[in-house]
């Protein structure tokens, strides 16, 4: 039997671009990182930290200087698919970090009910 107090529960959360995480009662969560750049263009890998953000430019100017290499219509070097691969990694490790901070901040939110076992 569930106890006589009344929990007010978000019924929706959603999980946007403009506003990380918008509530159904009108609260918002942030992350403290802003939504958008300057230029009007969002920062995904705004997760990264100081050394993989150098990392993932390095790796984008290399990949732009192997491919200047290539002629159209052929197929891309073994070298470029791993700079790819190692991109694609970092940008999968911010990816999850934005996820995880989502999944814990959605749980944190929501209040727990208490449930009156009675016996």
């Amino acid at each position: 039997m569930i106890s006589s107090q009344r929990v007010s529960i978000p019924s929706v959360i959603d999980a946007g671009v403009n506003v990380p995480l918008a509530l159904s009662d009108g609260d918002h969560q942030n992350h403290g990182r802003p939504a958008r750049l300057p230029n009007g263009t969002a920062d995904r890998d705004d997760w990264l930290n100081p050394d993989e953000k150098a990392k993932l430019l390095r790796l984008k100017q290399r990949a732009a200087h192997r491919k200047s290499f290539r002629k159209p219509g052929r197929k891309t070097s073994t070298r470029l698919k791993r700079t790819y691969d190692q991109m694609a990694s970092l940008h999968a490790t911010a990816k999850r970090r934005a996820s995880d901070w989502q999944h814990r901040t959605t749980h944190r939110t929501r209040p727990r009910v208490q449930r009156d076992r009675g016996g």
